[in-house]
């Protein structure tokens, strides 16, 4: 934390975004060292983190329990009461120029293709998140997007048209 306030000091245009993966659930003791992890990240004052499964493994109420800047973007819809605390997507503005920050969870990969029912957490459909970048490159901001895909799997299932930084 100290050094990224010496860095923010030094240079006021730091980004500061992650790709998520924070937790696990490896181990009986990684509920409690989350917590500590979530703690931990929410005084680092970080502008965006991209949400992975791993993030979820205690549920989506856990993970957001500490207000961190989480984004999910093609989360599945939701009401109110379900709502998750994951935004679509961050808008990072520093100086004149604008980032936008946006992170695509893979739903093939989902721990939650093993239980029976339907689970829709995430949108399998590229469509609206397609329509977000198209939207923030039109208005001249940076396109950001984290995911666990490689750049050659996200480039077949979503598209790369309109990203500029893939993490």
């Amino acid at each position: 934390a100290t050094l990224i306030q010496q860095l923010r000091a030094k240079t006021p245009e730091l980004v500061l975004v992650s790709a998520g993966g924070l937790l696990s659930a490896d181990g009986p003791g990684d509920r409690l060292k989350g917590e500590y992890i979530l703690k931990g990240f929410s005084k680092l004052n970080y502008d965006a983190i991209g949400v992975q499964w791993r993030d979820l493994a205690y549920g989506p109420a856990f993970a957001s329990g500490e207000s961190l800047p989480w984004v999910l973007s093609n989360r599945g819809s939701v009401t109110a009461t379900e709502d998750t605390g994951f935004a679509g997507e961050r808008v990072i503005t520093r100086g004149k120029q604008r980032i936008r920050f946006f992170s695509w969870l893979d739903a093939a990969a989902s721990p939650l293709r093993k239980m029976q029912g339907e689970h829709s957490l995430v949108d399998v459909s590229p469509k609206s998140f397609l329509a977000a970048l198209k939207q923030a490159k039109q208005a001249g901001d940076i396109t950001v997007v984290a995911s666990t895909l490689s750049s050659q799997q996200f480039a077949k299932q979503v598209g790369l048209d309109n990203v500029d930084l893939l993490i």
